[in-house]
């Protein structure tokens, strides 16, 4: 009973209340300087777990409590970044925001119509030119382009019981930020010669 009320609270946030929250996530550092208030979290294109409100912990303001929040940082002059993930949670979602905090793209489980993540992350200006071969990889993951540089990617996950705390935060940082991924496009076969062999005597 517990579980169905769950996946009915689920289905709920997933329609209404998180599109809105993908978008407020960070409301009380917009205008600031996010990438740099993240840095305490650990490296780039590495996810790290939130830490939940705690003595000597300061919190972000606004993040849903129901949920758990993974964060990872990506300098997008490095390259592109391709982030896999696969969760078993009743709804994630993702957003990534720009420097600022402010929202520049949002996904979820619902809207993604897959069960797992395969996000391409890339500036519009290494995406555009891919059009005229496109590589395999634009066909498999989900491609988000962006004229910013640097970006902060936040991947939730709904926890419906306090037991599943801990497991649904380790499928949050077993995320990949930095999936390998090919972006040349597939060789193209030799076209059959239709020259007679000579056979010499």
């Amino acid at each position: 009973m517990r579980r169905w009320a769950a996946i009915v609270i689920a289905g709920m946030l997933g329609g209404v209340i998180l599109p809105i929250l993908a978008v407020l996530a960070f409301p009380s550092l917009a205008g600031h300087n996010l990438w740099e208030a993240m840095e305490y979290l650990g490296p780039e294109r590495m996810f790290h777990l939130v830490p939940a409100s705690a003595p000597g912990v300061k919190p972000i303001a606004y993040l849903d409590p129901n949920m758990a929040h993974a964060v990872c940082r990506i300098d997008l002059t490095r390259g592109p970044s391709r982030i896999i993930s696969q969760l078993d949670a009743v709804f994630w979602s993702v957003g990534v925001f720009n420097a600022h905090g402010l929202n520049l793209y949002s996904l979820n489980s619902r809207t993604s119509g897959r069960s797992d993540l395969d996000l391409l992350l890339i500036r519009s200006s290494e995406l555009t030119p891919l059009g005229l071969n496109p590589p395999p990889i634009l066909e498999q993951a989900v491609v988000a382009d962006f004229t910013v540089n640097s970006v902060i990617v936040v991947l939730r996950a709904f926890v419906p019981d306090s037991t599943l705390v801990a497991e649904i935060s380790d499928q949050l940082t077993s995320a990949d930020c930095d999936a390998p991924f090919q972006l040349e496009p597939p060789e193209a076969e030799p076209e059959p010669s239709d020259a007679v062999p000579i056979i010499a005597d």
